[in-house]
């Protein structure tokens, strides 16, 4: 954050002879005005002491709050008059005031100076551009024609900007600070508009063109709707739609190293780290002396250097800059440490502090070669004819700092009189970061819409879906889930990433391809590709199955022509996940299990799996799946989907009243009710888990049978799956009953329904006993 000097601009016009207050204030820069002069009488800051009518050139600037500064080229002064002596064209814009209760600022609405919205009264070639600050309370803006600027306030406010490119803002601003964050409701409008949401839950519409979308802090919903919009959540779990348009969402991930931008710092200064969503903090403080020395951020010398300038008289001045985060590999210059020929004797001591309090080492690396080091002190060296570039940035000194810090001590000892002041200038700081700031932090929902978008996610467990089109997705750190079609690229990041392959009736062929890379960071379980129903893994060809050398990788070409490469991947499945089948060390998703795990069965305790396999087909009278809904068997835990000839076991006493026996098999399309449904879908996979006999395991809490390979078995296998089974069983080959006989008695249709029945009359007996009891 700069320094400068406030212009009273009295009639809404910079003139020359408008008056500047010669005390330095610091502001954040909104736009650049153009150069100009100004006449001051006052105190200079380089020595202490008063001169009058000196003249000096500069350049004017409108700050964020609506006023206008200016900031000289050579002398800084620390109290007294100044006035205008050029300066360009300009004129301010007339700011229509809300109050703090609840406004409804629109063309019908005047402030306390008779300001409105849309009355010829703003800037613009119609004076249609207001700038509009509504105030603390729940107000409801409308911003109207052209390019408008419109500051919410605290409060949670409703925001809509009209025609025009507008910038709203949704909370606190600059023109009237102090109001508390609020969950807004912002509407673009037509037009290319910026919108910045700031605190509170925020719903934010672009509503139009190419928009620019920052929801800032809160669990925020966005929508960019038409246009190549540029959306970025911030902080918290935001729920974000694209629309239509080629959108960017989110932002790559921040560097972990940046130059220090002194023109966002003050003595308390936050410095912005570049594409991230938090702010990494810089506090600045400088102790006063006698003469009221203190530090000043601002560009200075000749040849001038952007940077931290501390100017001292007889007495020491220490400057110390304090980070919120631990940074290392410091780099950065040390300018002017004497400010005149001739007398050698400026003393600069730099100190850089851990976490812990302890010192850090410093190293110097003399550029020019008239500077001594002793320790972590710097002198300048030289002679009244041979010294120091004494005004600019030429006379500099290299530090490194390897270790990571907290803080950074300056203290400058000037050692001279007040007629031979001396100054030093601390810039070109470049920092690593030891923290990852994030650039769309939270576990955020994304959908990118229509249009080829970009889509960076930011750590968090986020859901990301591209959409329809080409979209580039970009999980970054934590368990995503990612929904992808045809033409998308696909990178998980670091965590156990979930990619599901989706149909969204795109075009295949050339351009529609897909690429899925699960990375390797931080995993726990691995990445899982889904193929769903798109894609039979038998016929995936594997260029690397070595785990350690990172994971499955290879390429599909999946039912509808699209090609599919993946990398990375340590699970790949063809089934919709979720059922839980119990094992000796618990349960497990089914689509974890490979052959030679442990399931547990009813019947022989734990059992490896010799083979298993799956099938993707249509749905036809004979195919469509059977859903047993919660409640229709006793210990479901889950709703349950089988094939239809699929065998569930039925433990009843009516089993042993009617057939003699405990238990038996029913199948599942036999024991369709209210609670036990064909499910309507176009394609289905079935998995297979079969062991080296017909068995019964858990699923989802109830007893079923594991995959018994007779006649009909085989029969609902793919000729690539039945090659697969029988390397594995070679006898079935030849003899299809080899795997032996069922593991329970199978009732027919009729002895299912009326097993059914009576255990239905049963349990109807039984419930009114105990209602009797």
């Amino acid at each position: 954050m700069p320094n400068g000097y406030l212009v009273t601009v009295g009639d809404a016009s910079l003139d020359v002879n408008d008056t500047i207050d010669a005390t330095q204030v610091f502001f954040t820069i909104g736009a650049t005005i153009g150069t100009g002069g100004w006449n001051w009488s006052g105190i200079w800051a380089g020595n202490g002491s008063f001169y009058s009518n000196i003249n000096d050139t500069g350049t004017f600037y409108e700050g964020t709050d609506g006023n206008v500064y200016f900031i000289p080229d050579t002398w800084f002064t620390t109290s007294g008059s100044a006035y205008v002596t050029s300066a360009p064209a300009f004129s301010l814009s007339i700011l229509v005031d809300g109050t703090s209760g609840a406004d409804v600022i629109d063309a019908s609405y005047s402030d306390g100076d008779g300001d409105q919205v849309d009355a010829g009264d703003g800037s613009g070639p119609s004076g249609h551009e207001d700038t509009i600050s509504a105030g603390d309370g729940n107000d409801s803006v409308e911003a109207g024609l052209e390019d408008d600027i419109v500051y919410g306030g605290g409060g949670s406010d409703t925001l809509e900007g009209g025609s025009g490119n507008d910038t709203l803002y949704g909370d606190t601003d600059d023109v009237s600070p102090g109001g508390a964050p609020g969950n807004d409701s912002i509407l673009g409008g037509s037009g290319n508009d910026v919108i910045f949401g700031e605190g509170g839950a925020d719903s934010i519409r672009g509503d139009g063109a190419a928009d620019e979308i920052d929801g800032g802090e809160g669990n925020d919903t966005i929508a960019g709707d038409a246009g190549a919009d540029t959306i970025r959540g911030g902080l918290g779990n935001d729920s974000i739609d694209g629309n239509d348009g080629n959108d960017l969402i989110g932002a790559d991930q921040a560097s972990d190293s940046s130059t220090l931008d002194w023109g966002t710092l003050d003595e308390n200064g936050s410095f912005a780290i570049t594409g991230a969503s938090e702010t990494m903090n810089v506090t600045i403080t400088t102790t006063t002396n006698g003469a009221g020395q203190t530090a000043n951020v601002q560009s200075q010398g000749s040849p001038a250097a952007d940077g931290l300038w501390v100017s001292s008289l007889s007495d020491p001045v220490t400057t110390t800059m304090t980070f919120d985060s631990l940074i290392e590999n410091a780099n950065f210059e040390i300018y002017d440490i004497d400010q005149n020929t001739g007398s050698w004797d400026d003393l600069l001591t730099i100190v850089a502090i851990d976490q812990d309090g302890n010192q850090v080492p410093v190293v110097f690396s003399d550029l020019d070669g008239l500077h001594s080091v002793s320790g972590d002190d710097l002198n300048a060296d030289g002679n009244a004819n041979t010294g120091v570039e004494t005004t600019g940035a030429d006379d500099s000194v290299t530090v490194d700092i390897a270790d990571p810090f907290v803080q950074l001590i300056f203290t400058f000892d000037n050692g001279e009189s007040a007629s031979n002041s001396g100054l030093f200038g601390v810039g070109n700081m470049t920092l690593d970061f030891t923290v990852d700031y994030d650039a769309e932090p939270g576990n955020d929902a994304i959908n990118g819409g229509a249009g080829n978008d970009t889509i960076f996610a930011g750590n968090g467990d986020d859901s990301i879906s591209g959409g329809i089109g080409s979209d580039s997705l970009d999980g970054q750190a934590g368990n995503d889930f990612f929904n992808v079609g045809e033409g998308d690229t696909a990178i998980g990041g670091d965590g156990d990433d979930y990619f599901q392959i989706v149909e969204l009736s795109e075009t295949p062929g050339a351009g529609a391809n897909i690429f899925i890379q699960g990375d390797e960071g931080d995993e726990t379980t691995g990445d899982t590709l889904n193929l769903g129903t798109l894609g039979d893994r038998n016929e995936i060809v594997y260029s690397n199955t070595d785990d350690a050398a990172g994971g499955l990788s290879g390429t599909l070409t999946l039912e509808d022509g699209t090609l599919l490469t993946f990398e990375n991947i340590e699970k790949i499945i063809c089934f919709t996940p979720g059922t839980m089948i119990d094992t000796p060390f618990g349960q497990r998703a089914v689509e974890t299990l490979k052959a030679g795990d442990l399931v547990t069965t009813l019947d022989a305790g734990a059992q490896p799996i010799a083979w298993t396999g799956s099938r993707t087909i249509p749905c036809t009278p004979a195919t469509t799946p059977i859903q047993f809904e919660m409640g229709s068997i006793d210990g479901l835990s889950a709703p349950l989907k089988v094939s239809p000839q699929h065998k569930m076991l039925v433990s009843h006493f009516s089993c042993d009243l009617l057939f003699g026996q405990n238990d038996v098999f029913c199948t599942a399309q036999h024991m369709l009710n209210d609670r036990v449904k064909r499910v309507a879908q176009k394609t289905v996979t079935y998995v297979h888990i079969m062991l080296d006999t017909h068995q019964v395991i858990t699923a989802n809490g109830v007893e079923t049978e594991s995959f018994h390979a007779g006649p009909e078995g085989l029969m609902a296998l793919s000729d690539a799956s039945k090659a697969d089974l029988f390397s594995a069983f070679p006898a079935l080959k030849s003899d299809p009953y080899a795997h032996g006989k069922s593991a329970y008695t199978c009732l027919k249709f009729h002895e299912t329904k009326l097993l059914v029945e009576e255990i239905a009359m049963a349990d109807a007996w039984r419930m009114s006993q105990q209602s009797a009891a």
